[in-house]
């Protein structure tokens, strides 16, 4: 089931995008914000396949929101005013639906919005002031450093993201990902050596702790 948000500083608009929401199949409504800035915090706790997002908004606007993230669901924008197109196109924004929303105009998006879902084999991070695109392969492992994430790609380079390793956890696909030590991820296919209590991924030597070794081992039949 597809999890959406609605973002909409009016109240009529939140309540009839909802409605027609809750006649598509395989997509939820899990919150409602009159403001981004709600929806930003709800967002620093909570996960969503995709967000519904007013562009003209009092104090907080639409592409504030977008601009603030580190991370980005797929976002459909609802408004009427077209100048905002080419300035959305840098945050790969799925699509435009017109005001007031039809149910026709909805399920076109939310089409795409499956399709979306369904290929999707890479994810955004906001690192120094962009968005990159990380494809899901490319990423060898993530390590921790106070405040901010590390995340180690298959060409040698490095992406420094604001967030947690939980957060990027719930990002990444468990059957290709594992958490090994409370500072490090890894991409499993990318393990080239497993001692007792290091893996190699690369060249890099990467600690696992006591309890999350037996679930490596698991993960990679290792027995026991």
């Amino acid at each position: 089931m597809i999890k959406a948000l609605i973002v909409d500083d009016e109240e009529m608009a939140r309540e009839s995008l909802s409605y027609l929401i809750r006649k598509v199949d395989n997509i939820e409504v899990v919150e409602s914000f009159e403001s981004a800035i709600d929806a930003k915090k709800y967002l620093e706790k909570n996960q969503a396949d995709v967000i519904f997002l007013d562009v003209e908004m009092p104090d907080f606007s639409g592409m504030e929101f977008l601009a603030s993230m580190d991370a980005l669901p797929s976002i459909i924008l609802t408004t009427n005013n077209p100048e905002y197109a080419v300035e959305a196109f840098e945050y790969e924004v799925l699509d435009f639906i017109p005001k007031p929303v039809s149910y026709g105009r909805l399920v076109k998006a939310v089409e795409r919005l499956d399709s979306t879902v369904e290929k999707r084999d890479d994810f955004f991070v906001r690192s120094e002031g962009r968005y990159v695109r990380v494809p899901f392969e490319s990423l060898m492992y993530v390590e921790t450093m106070d405040d901010y994430l590390k995340l180690h790609l298959e060409d040698k380079s490095k992406c420094i993201v604001h967030s947690t390793l939980t957060k990027m956890e719930e990002k990444l696909p468990a059957a290709q990902f594992q958490k090994v030590h409370r500072s490090y991820i890894v991409n499993l296919s990318k393990i080239v050596d497993i001692e007792e209590t290091t893996i190699v991924v690369g060249q890099s030597v990467i600690p696992v702790s006591r309890a999350f070794r037996p679930v490596l081992k698991e993960r990679l039949n290792l027995g026991g």
